[in-house]
């Protein structure tokens, strides 16, 4: 614990992490999972919310600009558990710094949250993973040049198996892979495209790194899932949007849906058993 305040004090002062702190006790629940939903993703977990409040309540500032993101916080009853939901993500990129982007989840750690699963879009990077996949992420790339002093994530094996399991059993094609985090918002050329394939990664987004980072240095568990929207530039002839983005995973979302509520439901089972 000692070595989690530490980490907490290198973004934010004392006083707001009483505030969040507080913010949390109000709360009877407990949840021992997150999800935060990303591009796409948004309105993917199906279930009963027991309580919500807007992400301003964190900070006044917190308002996501980027469309499909809601900035509300959900508290959503399974049998096995509850779950908080973050339906919509802060960016780097929209002029927030990392206390701001980070504070979903610290404040999921002060609630006692043991599992993170962060989704999110992304581009293909390779020829051979089409747009409609799931990539589950073995590992990344910190491509944001934005500095930090967090451990290196380890995204959990045992829930990747479990990922990949699941959507298989959807009907989803799915595979591990390596994401590249870049700061954003332009897509990229096609020489970058060409550049980060090179260097190993698989597909590419404007997020998670730094989430991921952050909570595993809290000691909570990662499983981040990308939906593939698209082809990097070069990889199609087709210019792309952020409306392409959202209209597949629109056409993917009752699979998504179905895919989500096994891999929480598999997740609050096996952990409440541990318990």
């Amino acid at each position: 614990m000692d070595r989690e305040r530490a980490l907490l004090r290198t973004l934010y002062r004392d006083d707001v992490l009483e505030y969040l702190q507080s913010v949390a006790g109000v709360s009877p629940l407990r949840p021992l999972c997150a999800l935060v939903a990303g591009s796409g993703w948004g309105g993917c977990v199906e279930g009963e919310t027991v309580e919500e409040f807007a992400l301003a309540r964190l900070h006044p500032s917190l308002c996501p600009g980027v469309p499909g993101h809601q900035g509300v916080l959900r508290f959503v009853r399974f049998p096995q558990g509850h779950l908080l939901v973050v339906e919509g993500r802060l960016h780097l990129y929209e002029g927030y710094g990392l206390p701001e982007v980070l504070l979903p989840i610290t404040f999921a750690r002060f609630l006692g949250v043991q599992i993170v699963i962060l989704t999110n879009a992304s581009g293909s990077l390779s020829p051979f993973l089409h747009p409609g996949n799931i990539l589950v992420l073995s590992d990344q790339i910190d491509w944001t040049f934005i500095p930090d002093c967090f451990p290196q994530p380890v995204f959990d094996e045992k829930l990747r198996h479990l990922a990949l399991r699941e959507a298989w059993a959807c009907g989803l094609s799915a595979s591990e892979g390596v994401y590249v985090g870049v700061l954003g918002p332009s897509f990229e050329t096609k020489a970058e495209i060409q550049m980060l394939g090179f260097l190993g990664g698989h597909a590419v987004g404007m997020s998670t790194v730094k989430e991921s980072k952050w909570a595993r240095g809290l000691g909570m568990k990662v499983l981040a899932l990308s939906l593939v929207t698209n082809w990097g530039t070069g990889l199609s002839p087709s210019p792309l949007s952020h409306e392409e983005v959202l209209s597949l995973a629109e056409a993917r979302k009752p699979l998504l849906r179905t895919f989500l509520h096994r891999v929480v439901t598999e997740i609050l089972y096996e952990n409440r058993c541990e318990s």
